[in-house]
C-alpha cells in the first residue's frame, strides 16, 4: 500500500539533518492516524529531489 494523498486536516512532517559522508538513504514513512502503526516505509537514496523522488512513489 502506498498512500497517494494526505486527507484534509492531516499533517505532513519533514525532518532534515546535515548529511555526513556515510549517509546513503532517506526514509519515507506513513503511520496510521488512529493507532500510530507504521503503514508504509521506503528507504531510497535521494541526491536530486526533482529527479530521484518520483520513482520512489
Amino acid at each position: 500500500m502506498v498512500p497517494a494523498d494526505r486527507r484534509a486536516a492531516t499533517v505532513g512532517l519533514i525532518a532534515e539533518r546535515k548529511r555526513h559522508v556515510d549517509d546513503h538513504l532517506d526514509g519515507f514513512v506513513w503511520f496510521c492516524e488512529k493507532y500510530d502503526h507504521q503503514l508504509f516505509r521506503r528507504d531510497a537514496f535521494i541526491d536530486l529531489l526533482e529527479r530521484d523522488m518520483p520513482p520512489v512513489f
